[in-house]
């Protein structure tokens, strides 16, 4: 039998009998029910091995939102994107979240650090009603470019290709409804300023926060150390996600 590499997610073609390898983090976003016979269990790096013996595909798709309806353009995105050495996009799962969440913030104005190739803007547009605002910030022209093709004739986003530490320090406190922050300023670097852009009442969310193989040793440290920070401030509403790449939503209460 062949091994196949992937995320769950992408095995549902896949019958009883064939080898499987996939990251468990993305367990979750099985398209059905997959019960598999364990032949190796790697203690780091979270990646199983091992042979389908049952594969079904019934009511439990229901609560799984790989096959949410997708934005307009994000087919041509993703196409666009596999053409770069870009990997870090936003995912089904990410997306479909971010697309309900800025829905319940009518007239709302909203930030994203880390455009990346649109995939993310794609979901958050989505969402938005038509009096709704998004900028989004990031300072790879080459990546940036690709939202801009696709999504720049939407009169609701702004495009800043940029600093994102220089733009962040640019803003005004208590701006922004809810803030994507999807690289490392306003992430890892002037959190503190970051979360003082946002309104009361306003979301903070993050995602990658669930360890990966390929991180650096370093970088585990620096996500645990963001997670405690925001679990101890007296002025956020925290909720953390076992969802996609592993998320935390937070809401400013003063």
């Amino acid at each position: 039998m062949e091994p196949v590499a992937g995320h769950w997610s992408h095995l549902s073609g896949y019958r009883p009998g064939k080898l499987v390898e996939a990251d468990t983090y993305n367990l979750h976003e099985a398209m059905g029910v997959i019960k598999v016979c364990w032949l190796h269990l790697e203690e780091r790096g979270f990646i199983l091995r091992g042979t389908i013996i049952e594969y079904t595909h019934g009511r439990e798709d229901a609560m799984i939102d790989t096959q949410a309806i997708l934005p307009a353009l994000l087919t041509q995105i993703e196409e666009a994107t596999r053409a770069t050495d870009f990997t870090m996009q936003s995912d089904t799962l990410t997306g479909s979240l971010l697309r309900t969440l800025v829905a319940s913030k009518p007239e709302g104005n909203f930030l994203e650090l880390g455009t990346g190739t649109g995939m993310g803007t794609a979901w958050l547009l989505d969402g938005m009603d038509t009096a709704s605002r998004l900028v989004t910030v990031d300072k790879n022209e080459r990546y940036n470019a690709i939202a801009r093709h696709f999504l720049s004739g939407d009169a609701r986003v702004t495009f800043h290709t940029g600093d994102g530490v220089a733009f962040i320090r640019s803003q005004q406190a208590g701006t922004f409804d809810l803030i994507f922050a999807d690289m490392p300023p306003g992430k890892f670097e002037l959190l503190d300023e970051t979360l003082a852009l946002l309104r009361p009442g306003g979301l903070y969310i993050i995602d990658d926060l669930r360890p990966l193989e390929s991180w650096e040793p370093a970088h585990e440290p620096r996500v645990t150390t963001l997670i405690a920070t925001l679990e101890q401030r007296s002025d956020l509403r925290i909720c953390k996600l076992n969802w996609s790449t592993g998320l935390l939503i937070a809401t400013r209460i003063a």
